[in-house]
């Protein structure tokens, strides 16, 4: 028979730990939400760009925050896996400040842009629509007292000068005197 062992109870673990641990499965969570927020794609019949996630209408703007983070990313495990003379937070500050205002320095010298502007999609035509209007006009011409003598605006014609001395001269000719 083999000896009894004594009861160990569980090891406590540092509150610290426990809430590294939490705020990485919330981050992971959130992110994988953002994620499928942003890559949800479009609909296959509208191709004006609209529609769909923020990744699916700006992909250049896209990139950018892509590569941004990635950059971001890159800088925080530099700076974490090394010791430094220098305190590690003000490394993280500095470098997340350096890749931030770079991102916006390339975000303002992006060739081309770097947001899309769609237009909206065009009306279609309705020929009703202008038989409609036609026949409002027409009905409001119809119902002034005299017809005949009224015009129909933009359609005023202008008779030419008879006065050779007024009427305008072409090139190669002259007036008459």
């Amino acid at each position: 028979m083999s000896p009894k062992r004594r009861y160990q109870p569980p090891r406590v673990r540092p509150r610290r730990e426990v809430l590294t641990a939490a705020a990485a499965a919330v981050a992971v969570v959130a992110g994988t939400a953002l994620l499928v927020w942003l890559l949800r794609p479009g609909p296959s019949s509208r191709f004006d760009g609209g529609g769909g996630g923020l990744l699916n209408r700006q992909p250049r703007a896209s990139w950018l925050v892509a590569l941004s983070a990635m950059a971001l990313g890159v800088w925080v495990w530099w700076v974490l896996t090394r010791r430094h003379r220098r305190s590690t937070r003000v490394l993280l500050g500095a470098g997340g400040a350096v890749v931030v205002s770079g991102a916006v320095v390339a975000g303002f010298l992006w060739p081309g842009g770097l947001l899309r502007q769609y237009l909206p999609p065009a009306r279609p035509f309705d020929p009703t629509e202008l038989e409609e209007e036609l026949a409002e006009v027409t009905s409001s011409t119809a119902a002034t007292p005299d017809a005949s003598s009224t015009t129909t605006p933009g359609t005023e014609t202008s008779v030419a000068p008879t006065d050779p001395t007024t009427a305008p001269t072409t090139e190669g000719t002259a007036p008459a005197p």
